[in-house]
């Protein structure tokens, strides 16, 4: 006889019960199933730490792994779209049944990603009620308060619930055609409702957009414009007609590396017309209207290079405490190389390795070469001049 405990959790040893082949299936099931569920399961308050759909808890195993995803650094796999599976369609199928199950399954992604925006509001509510009054959360991540994962929930939450209304409307207007009319107005989007195909086209535009702005010509960096100064040039860099403001930079810093460094990071003031616009797209701090018209005005430029020079240098700053690039898992590596401009599918082989490579190299060299010198220029080439300029004196 099957035993069991007062709260319904079975003893060992467990002697699988006679079956009824009456029964159905599903009978059969659950007349064996050692599943219980209780009132107390059901009311449990959902923890927005565990929430996972695309990127799933590991089993627990006794082999430890070299670089485990921290959760520190990772915010919450509902800060991103949920899985969306789509149907296949059988030859005997006709189309009208086909597209009718079609848009139920995009119909579950969206509701899926918009009640993942609305358990993230909540969290974060509860999140800012924790901190000390007049604290604001990137302040708070800089003093420790809170971790890199919850400062990006409330990033990521508050981007996304500005764009809940118009998303509505757009969902109300074009009902099933709304995954159509996303893939040109992806913009509206929240980023828990974005489609696997929306976001692999946005970040393919904005990499051949970057690669354009490169071959059209940036100016040719720091240290070329300081040689230019020194009389081996005309002072002028490639594709620009203003010279380097070289009051801007630090004296001692130049003197003692024989090379220009940016006095805090992004210096706006440093950077010609033409290595300004190249950021801008790099970046995707403007949309390709303005390159019809030559480019954003530049004071709207300059503010919005410096909000990303502010949030860069915190979470670059976290990500560096946190343990590093080796720290953060698949989709939010490739986020963070996207925000600084670093090309993703630009790799074909080993990609994940690539980018964490590259990741890893732009926040060891970020202090050294400063964010003009890691936006002007590839990642094959950061740091060449300098150290092309140190082995000339070296040798003298």
């Amino acid at each position: 006889m099957l035993a069991s405990t007062r709260n319904g959790a079975l003893k060992l040893p467990y002697h699988p019960p006679k079956l009824n082949s009456s029964l159905s299936a599903r009978q059969q099931f659950f007349q064996i199933s050692p599943c219980t569920t209780t009132t107390t399961t059901l009311l449990r308050p959902l923890q927005i730490q565990h929430y996972s759909n695309t990127r799933p808890h590991p089993a627990p195993s006794t082999t430890r792994l070299s670089s485990p995803p921290s959760t520190a650094l990772n915010p919450p796999t509902s800060t991103l779209p949920p899985p969306l599976s789509l149907p296949a369609r059988s030859p005997s199928q006709s189309s009208i049944s086909y597209y009718f199950t079609l848009g139920k399954s995009y119909l579950t992604f969206y509701k899926t990603g918009a009640r993942a925006t609305w358990t993230n509001y909540r969290a974060c509510r509860s999140l800012l009620a924790r901190l000390p009054q007049g604290t604001s959360p990137r302040d708070a991540a800089r003093q420790g308060l809170i971790t890199r994962s919850e400062w990006q929930l409330v990033r990521r939450t508050n981007a996304d619930m500005k764009l809940v209304p118009v998303f509505a409307l757009v969902f109300l207007v074009c009902g099933e055609f709304t995954p159509l009319v996303v893939l040109v107005l992806g913009g509206v989007v929240p980023r828990t409702c974005r489609i696997p195909r929306q976001v692999e086209g946005g970040r393919r535009k904005g990499e051949e957009r970057r690669g354009v702005s490169f071959r059209e010509g940036t100016g040719e960096g720091w240290e070329v414009l300081k040689r230019d100064k020194e009389g081996e040039g005309k002072g002028k860099g490639k594709g620009s007609g203003e010279k380097v403001n070289w009051e801007a930079l630090k004296p001692e810093e130049s003197k003692r590396r024989k090379v220009a460094v940016p006095r805090d990071g992004l210096d706006w003031r440093a950077l010609s017309k033409a290595q300004r616009l190249h950021v801008g797209r790099s970046l995707g701090l403007y949309g390709k209207f303005w390159d019809y018209i030559g480019g954003l005005p530049s004071s709207l430029l300059q503010y919005r290079a410096n909000r990303w020079e502010d949030y860069i240098r915190t979470d670059d700053q976290l990500i560096e405490s946190g343990g590093g690039a080796e720290k953060l898992d698949e989709e939010e590596l490739y986020i963070s190389c996207e925000e600084r401009g670093l090309d993703v599918l630009a790799w074909k082989s080993d990609r994940v390795a690539n980018c964490r490579r590259t990741l890893q190299g732009w926040i060891r060299r970020r202090r050294e070469l400063g964010y003009g010198e890691l936006l002007l220029r590839r990642p094959n080439v950061w740091g060449l001049e300098v150290r092309r300029k140190e082995r000339i004196l070296e040798e003298k």
